[in-house]
C-alpha cells in the first residue's frame, strides 16, 4: 500500500500515524482533468475493443477501483488515441500501469480460452 507522506502526522511518541482519507473527490461532476500539483503520464492502449472492454469493466469500474484504490486523481481510456491517460503522484504510477497492465492480461486469458 503506498502511503501519501503529505498525508502524515508525527506524534511524541516519534510514531507516525497516516490519514488514508482521499486526497479527491471522486463524485464531484467537476472532478476533471487537468489537475493541479499532479503528475501525468500516458501508456500505449493497442488493443481490440473487446479486450478494453473486460479490461476496463463496466462503466469503468476496474479504472474507478484502481484510481479510488491508489487515491490517485484520474485514469482516462483516449479511446481515439488509443492510450490510457494516468494524473497522479508519480512514486504511484508503477503500481498503477502494473495493475491495469494485470486487467489487460487477464482479458487476454479470458479471450484465448473463452
Amino acid at each position: 500500500m503506498d502511503i501519501d507522506t503529505d498525508n502524515s502526522n508525527t506524534v511524541a511518541s516519534g510514531a507516525t500515524t497516516y490519514n488514508m482519507a482521499p486526497l479527491y473527490n471522486y463524485n464531484d461532476p467537476n472532478h476533471k482533468p487537468p489537475f493541479a500539483n499532479t503528475d501525468y503520464i500516458e501508456i500505449p492502449a493497442n488493443y481490440t475493443p473487446e479486450i478494453l472492454a473486460i479490461a476496463i469493466g463496466k462503466d469503468g469500474c476496474n479504472l474507478k477501483k484502481i484510481t479510488e484504490s491508489n487515491n490517485i486523481a484520474f485514469i482516462w481510456h483516449n479511446v481515439e488515441q488509443k492510450k490510457f491517460e494516468i494524473w497522479g503522484k508519480r512514486i504511484k504510477f508503477n503500481k498503477v500501469i502494473t495493475q491495469i497492465n494485470n486487467h489487460i492480461q487477464y482479458a487476454l486469458r479470458v479471450k484465448n480460452y473463452g
